[in-house]
This record gives C-alpha cells, sequence and structure tokens, in this order.
C-alpha cells in the first residue's frame, strides 16, 4: 500500500481514499514494523488553536495551510510528509491546518491562498512558501529560511 497517490490521472478522491487506507493500517499492530508508515507520525494534524499555540513553543515549525477539496494541497500532502521523515528534519516540528476548520489561524497569518506552508522559527515566521512544488524544491526552500 502507498501513502498517497498523484498525478494527473488521480482525482482527489482516490488521494484521500489512500491516505485513510494508510491511517487505518495503523490499527494493525505489523503496520508498525514497516517504515513506510513510519511517516505519518511526522507529521500533526491540528485540531484546536490552543495545540497550534503548543507546537509553535518548538524552535523550528513548518505549518501546512490547506484545504479538502484544494488539488494543489492534495499534490502537496506527500510531499510535506516525504520532507518530514528525512533525517535532516528530525529537529522540526511539522503541523497541518486545514483552513476550513480552523479559520482563525489561516487569519491571524493572512492567508489569501492555498497551499501556503509557513516556516517559523522561535515562533516568528521566517518564511513563507505559496503553491505546490516538488519535494526536492520543497527541502531546499524550508532549508533556507531554517
Amino acid at each position: 500500500m502507498h501513502l498517497a497517490v498523484v498525478g494527473p490521472n488521480v482525482s482527489s478522491h482516490e488521494v484521500i481514499t489512500r491516505r485513510q487506507e494508510a491511517i487505518t493500517a495503523l490499527n494493525k499492530p505489523e503496520t508498525f514494523l514497516n517504515p513506510l508508515f513510519q511517516i505519518l507520525f511526522m507529521v500533526d494534524d491540528i485540531d484546536s488553536t490552543e495545540e497550534f499555540n503548543e507546537a509553535l513553543k518548538n524552535d523550528a515549525v513548518v505549518v501546512d495551510l490547506w484545504a479538502s477539496w484544494c488539488m494543489p494541497c492534495l499534490m502537496m500532502a506527500p510531499v510535506f510528509e516525504e520532507i518530514s521523515g528525512r533525517k535532516e528534519m528530525k529537529k522540526v516540528k511539522f503541523i497541518k491546518v486545514n483552513v476550513d476548520e480552523h479559520p482563525e489561524i489561516a487569519e491571524k497569518f493572512n492567508i489569501m491562498s492555498i497551499p501556503t506552508t509557513i516556516i517559523l522559527k522561535k515562533g516568528k515566521e521566517a518564511g513563507r512558501i505559496i503553491g505546490a512544488t516538488g519535494a526536492e524544491s520543497f527541502e531546499e526552500k524550508i532549508k533556507k529560511f531554517l
């Protein structure tokens, strides 16, 4: 099973379905032995403003602001997860914020388009990446701001 499949011929429904399948697999003990699934533990989905504020206490935080109806956001999800799992990013906290569920967070950062990735150092914005990009380019941009 793959974490997500994206491309020009893959529907957003299929991407969401594959992600749900991967998350469902976490309920099976054998899943924890498979290194493909360990990447899921590197990204936290934010469920509240309080949880978001707590995450900001980390020295370096990368925030993915996205929505479930946004195809570029869905295409970036596996890229975001891949980068979060790289060993050179182990000291960085990666979080995802659904802007439809938490508009107050999107407003706080004046988000006008998604996907938007915000890089924070010690709680202050150090950089911003707007739009979808490939994994290598995405990682380079993040490193530039850290």
